[in-house]
């Protein structure tokens, strides 16, 4: 063997040896970013990303990072998603924060890199905020889970979340399981949407978060309902309305009118979830029918078809009301006056009525929580057919006859202070 080979040789064995005492101190010291600190959630902010905001939750225990949680942002649907999953994943495989961002969302990885990077600098104790909500029943859709449609039920009490339910859900059976359970659990005694996803289930457990998320930003529903009055006299025939309010859209149902009451609803066509629809598909026609109007209760775990129902019927019925009402012309003091009526689909809608020379001369529906689209040909034709006969006494426009009603009797309001 030559000289130079057996230096060669000593010197490979001592780089070697090298490498494993170095390798072997990057080992024992943990090699991780987390190491010394305290267990416990750590809160960081990042603005670096497409939009300010990014907010991060890291979980350490045992001096190694355990969780990464993107509990907010704003960035841009889809293109941050393999960003807000991956990096996360990444930083927590690493122990470190040197990591590749993720191609085509850049922005979001480094925003998700410095809020880490921020939270681990700060002190731990992240905990659910102290909240109150309004009681009442809140409903929220996500479409994060492993497929969309996810929704939930939420019910406050006392200003505190006393219930979830998940409602409805295309997640695969046994693997979301847990999470349908554990996370509304979780959630109820926290008073709070942000909890621990489920192992296992990730996705189906953040849907469960955000729906819960959305449905307290969007407030309670059915507070409120449409008032229809029982009262009213049909015209006797069999009538058909249609809904998309329903957890599919296209619910159609049939109503029959006889001796100006309404004698029989049927659920005619529906794409709703069997099983779960079933109580307000068989419950809510025959409540219609006791109470002779559409403003009835909605079913407990069913409310979304329970609505589809009770909006079909009250479009169908639409066509069914009379107006037969003789109004006499009369001369009105000049002004500007208001009325508010509740005879739409919704209470409080105002006008807002202009005399000038002893008429009528202009009509403003100044305020309204009729349904855009099916009410919008009556806040538009109902005012000007007023404007031109002068009185409030006119035909109610097709399709929106409850939006018609309310609209007149608002005018007829208000033009009782210009007699």
């Amino acid at each position: 063997m030559t000289k130079n080979r057996i230096v060669s040789l000593v010197l490979i064995a001592l780089i070697s040896v090298g490498v494993l005492f170095i390798g072997g101190n990057i080992m024992d010291s943990g090699a991780s970013i987390a190491q010394g600190l305290a267990d416990g959630t750590y809160e960081g902010v990042s603005d670096l990303g497409m939009h300010p905001g990014l907010r991060v939750h890291v979980e350490v225990k045992d001096g190694m990072i355990v969780d990464i949680k993107v509990v907010s942002h704003d960035e841009t649907p889809g293109i941050s998603d393999p960003a807000i999953s991956g990096v996360p994943a990444a930083i927590i495989a690493a122990q470190a924060l040197e990591v590749d961002v993720v191609s085509g969302a850049t922005m979001t990885s480094n925003a998700i890199i410095e809020a880490v990077k921020i939270a681990l600098e700060s002190e731990p104790g992240v905990s659910a905020p102290v909240m109150e909500y309004a009681d009442g029943i809140y409903e929220g859709a996500s479409d994060i889970g492993m497929y969309p449609g996810l929704k939930v039920q939420v019910t406050v009490e006392g200003g505190k979340i006393v219930d979830v339910k998940v409602i409805a859900h295309e997640e695969t059976p046994g693997i979301s399981d847990p999470a349908i359970s554990g996370v509304p659990e979780a959630i109820v005694a926290a008073n709070y949407y942000d909890v621990d996803v489920v192992s296992g289930a990730t996705f189906t457990s953040q849907a469960i978060m955000e729906a819960v998320k959305l449905a307290l930003e969007a407030g309670p529903v059915g507070g409120e309902e449409p008032k229809i009055p029982s009262d009213l006299v049909y015209v006797d025939g069999v009538y058909e309305g249609s809904s998309d309010k329903g957890m599919y859209p296209g619910l159609k149902v049939e109503v029959t009118v006889e001796g100006g009451k309404i004698v029989d609803v049927k659920v005619i066509a529906h794409d709703e979830t069997p099983g779960i629809s079933d109580p307000a598909i068989s419950g809510v026609p025959e409540a219609i029918v006791s109470a002779n109007t559409p403003s009835v209760d909605v079913v407990s775990g069913a409310t979304f078809t329970s609505e589809a129902i009770i909006e079909a019927v009250a479009l169908a019925l639409q066509n069914a009301i009379s107006t037969d009402e003789h109004v006499e012309e009369v001369e009105y003091a000049d002004g500007v006056y208001e009325g508010i009526s509740d005879e739409g689909m919704y209470p409080g809608l105002k006008v807002e009525v202009t005399v000038e020379g002893g008429k009528i001369a202009g009509v403003k529906v100044v305020a309204h929580e009729e349904t855009p689209g099916i009410s919008d040909p009556a806040i538009s034709g109902v005012p000007e057919a007023i404007v031109t006969a002068n009185s409030y006494n006119v035909d109610v426009v097709s399709g929106a006859t409850f939006t018609s009603k309310a609209i007149m009797e608002a005018v007829k309001l208000a033009l009782e202070n210009a007699r």
